[in-house]
């Protein structure tokens, strides 16, 4: 989605075309403040440019010239005692911006930067009002688009009546709603506001308006999910998207009760967070194996009105809980954005049943920023299964490529780190992050962390494992993207994990992994199962005493749990069985 298409307006769209140089667009459109309409006086602005200046000749009519208060002639807060023009640019995206100028009819001037020696303002009274010349250096406009943001706003205090091009809805510094201007014609400027080429040729500024107000997306729609994910005993996290930046909520009741209890994403100091688009919700102290109804809340920018989604009835989910003893789970790994085998293992019928569903690392190849996620995988997910059903997260070493590597915020669960342990029923899970597949590179200068972040979960896990979450449970499974399945960097990484386990605690039951791209299963005995031929270097696999499953590129590894067995089922995306493994 063009990010310029993403419109925070609450009121008509209005732009101008800039073309030529010192070829003078004309308009008289200046209409009466927030409603619109003809007003008690009338403005007629020329607007021009070269390759260095923005000029504006302004013609402030008046049916009542006397009425023209033109005392304000200093660079002061007297200013705002006469007759003013106020000049804004400025957007809310891609890139947020604001700069506001200001004439008065007596030749005083407002420069929110400061820069006065930069830009002129000439005034005269004339017998039909007055008149100003305005002269605006091109490098005072951040131009976006081949646009920059654009109002011119009028102020009469003889008449107590205002005026703006563009109308805002409550005051003259909302960006929100401001127009455009684009140093082009309007066909290329159609090109580069909408990304597509113009219905016609020859736009004018009238069809190019509506064409584009057309295909203008509001920001508070929801453009992505929700999707459920970290869920434990009497917890769960909601997530989603909007267009754009805007105000979100999340109301959510217990099946069956009638009052929502409504949740705000974010408040800080007073004041509902409104600068993102991505929202996200924990839900906490939720009742063990309760169903729960949910719903989401936008906060539409500047006329603060809430919609809501879905606009009738909700989304529904079921809370983990101790007393569960017979549920399953399904899990994938390596989709490297292969958007259909996760959709085909979604849609088998052991998919559709699947209680949770545990994303096992390297689900794109490369962290691309947000949206990549969406498209890779996400919308999928959202689509077949995650409005209802939590996914689990676990970070794969293709998670640390890219310069948004670092940030798992979208997907990063409410401890703050990617290792973490939940329970669902008598099952323990402890989620591990392995790290990377090489070594740290060496001084301060390398990117990647791994040594000091093994280090610091080796500690956690030694901790954790001495809880009773962990020494209550019937199993104890193991989620790492890379298996123990040589002597090499990458899988002495997850040995050193797997050691931090105290020998006088239970020990870890089952290990589920990825990342070799290749199917195989490693017995406490040594045997090894490769039933789709597997080419894997396992080379000298440490012995440990649990079976260690290595998920493939094209199969799935489903659950099924019960008070006294866990049963694994490996599958290929057509529902082919490959392998079969049962503890307990």
């Amino acid at each position: 989605m063009k990010s310029s298409l993403v419109s925070y307006r609450t009121t008509p769209y209005k732009a101008l075309a800039l073309p030529h140089e010192n070829e003078a667009v004309v308009f008289d459109d200046v209409e009466k403040y927030q409603t619109g309409g003809q007003g008690r006086f009338s403005t007629r602005v020329e607007m021009s440019r070269d390759n260095v200046f923005l000029y504006l000749k302004v013609f402030c009519f008046d049916p009542e010239p006397q009425k023209v208060i033109n005392t304000n002639t200093a660079d002061d807060r007297s200013l705002w005692t006469g007759d003013l023009l106020e000049i804004f640019f400025g957007a809310i995206a891609p890139q947020p911006w604001q700069l506001q100028l200001c004439v008065g009819a007596g030749g005083g001037r407002f420069d929110s930067q400061g820069r006065y020696d930069e830009w002129t303002a000439k005034t005269m009274l004339t017998p039909t009002g007055w008149l100003a010349e305005i002269r605006i250096p091109l490098t005072f406009l951040l131009i976006q688009d081949l646009s920059a943001g654009f109002n011119i706003c009028r102020s009469s205090p003889g008449h107590k009546e205002s005026a703006n091009w563009s109308i805002v809805q409550h005051g003259f510094h909302e960006a929100e709603n401001y127009g455009e201007i684009f140093f082009c014609d309007y066909d290329t400027a159609f090109l580069a506001k909408t990304g597509s080429v113009p219905p016609k040729r020859g736009l004018s500024r009238a069809e190019f308006e509506a064409a584009v107000t057309e295909r203008l997306i509001p920001a508070w729609k929801i453009e992505h999910g929700p999707f459920l994910f970290g869920p434990d005993y009497g917890r769960i996290t909601v997530s989603w998207n909007t267009a754009g930046m805007c105000g979100a909520l999340l109301d959510y009741r217990e099946a069956g009760t009638s009052e929502w209890i409504t949740v705000p994403a974010d408040v800080k100091n007073g004041v509902l967070e409104q600068s993102h688009a991505v929202h996200r919700i924990e839900l906490e102290n939720l009742t063990p194996g309760g169903t729960y109804e949910y719903r989401l809340k936008s906060i539409r920018p500047v006329s603060e009105k809430v919609e809501i989604y879905p606009a009738e009835g909700s989304f529904r989910f079921t809370a983990f809980s101790p007393d569960r003893t017979e549920y399953s789970f399904g899990l994938c790994s390596d989709l490297h954005s292969d958007e259909k085998t996760f959709r085909d293992l979604l849609q088998l019928p052991e998919g559709r049943a699947a209680d949770f569903w545990i994303m096992l690392g390297d689900f794109l190849s490369h962290a691309s920023g947000p949206d990549a996620f969406y498209t890779g995988f996400l919308d999928t997910g959202v689509k077949l299964y995650a409005r209802e059903k939590p996914l689990v997260f676990v970070r794969g070493n293709h998670e640390q490529i890219g310069l948004f590597a670092a940030d798992f915020a979208l997907l990063g669960h409410h401890s703050g780190r990617t290792w973490y342990v939940f329970r669902q029923g008598k099952v323990c899970y402890v989620a591990l992050d392995a790290g990377n597949d090489h070594a740290d590179e060496p001084g301060l200068e390398g990117v990647h962390r791994n040594a000091a972040m093994t280090d610091e979960e080796a500690e956690f896990l030694a901790t954790v494992s001495q809880t009773e979450m962990w020494r209550s449970a019937r199993f104890r499974v193991a989620l790492v993207h890379i298996p123990l399945f040589r002597d090499a960097y990458d899988s002495n990484m997850t040995l050193k994990l797997v050691k931090a386990v105290p020998a006088d605690v239970p020990q870890i039951d089952l290990m589920l992994s990825g990342h070799v791209h290749k199917y195989f299963r490693l017995m406490p005995d040594g045997t090894i199962n490769k039933p789709l031929g597997s080419d894997a270097l396992l080379d000298a696999p440490p012995q440990v005493p649990f079976p260690v499953i290595a998920n493939d590129t094209c199969t799935g590894l489903f659950g099924e749990v019960t008070a006294d067995s866990i049963t694994i089922t490996a599958r290929k995306s057509d529902g082919t069985v490959i392998d079969t493994c049962r503890i307990g």
